[in-house]
């Protein structure tokens, strides 16, 4: 095996080793994961109200209104 493929095995195997953790439960692994999907919401929402504000259209003559 080529020396440059082989300094960036043994560096995936540093960072793989860190995700073997075996005393962490579900709710460890919820708290890892669950920043992210709150932040896409939050940009998202952020991104739909500047949308909104701005009057672009939604669609083909279809502009975005509260009734």
């Amino acid at each position: 095996m080529p020396s440059f493929l082989q300094a960036e095995k043994s560096k995936n195997r540093l960072i793989l080793s860190d995700c073997d953790k075996p005393d962490a439960k579900l709710g460890t692994y919820y708290s890892l994961v669950l920043p992210y999907p709150l932040i896409f919401l939050v940009v998202w929402l952020l991104m739909l109200l500047a949308w909104y504000l701005v009057g672009l259209p939604i669609g083909p003559g279809i502009y975005p209104r509260l009734s």
